[in-house]
């Protein structure tokens, strides 16, 4: 996809997909999400990564189409979902238990909300919420 090169052609970290509300009226929703297959000494690692793609891409949608931003900071609800779907019973699938520090600072810095998730229900057009 053209959007996920640099200017000199080469592909760029991304995440494995975006949604968003259809049809919202005001500020919708709009879902990153990232899927990691690991062992399970490598949850932590895998989760690491995944937010690191997903921040890549929200960076690369806000910053690098200067004439036009595909995203602003406020346009949307953003919701992070990273999924690690073979370990649904443990951390942090069990008991969210990511860097509290560093989800207030993503928070801050993003405006985004980091689910640690393999199922999200879409409530309507404007909220996400985990479904734990």
């Amino acid at each position: 996809m053209q959007f996920f090169r640099d200017a000199n052609g080469h592909d760029l970290s991304q995440c494995e997909c975006l949604s968003y509300a259809d049809g919202a009226t005001s500020k919708g929703w709009l879902m990153f999400h990232e899927l990691k297959y690991c062992k399970s000494n490598n949850i932590q690692t895998q989760f690491d990564a995944a937010v690191g793609q997903i921040e890549k891409t929200y960076i690369h949608l806000r910053d690098d189409f200067q004439d036009s931003p595909i995203l602003t900071d406020s346009q949307y609800r953003y919701y992070w979902v990273i999924s690690i779907p073979e370990h649904s019973e443990e951390s942090p699938f069990d008991g969210f238990d990511y860097d509290s520090n560093r989800v207030l600072e993503m928070n801050k810095k993003y405006n985004c909300t980091i689910f640690g998730v393999n199922k999200v229900e879409v409530l309507n057009t404007g909220f996400v919420r985990a479904v734990k």
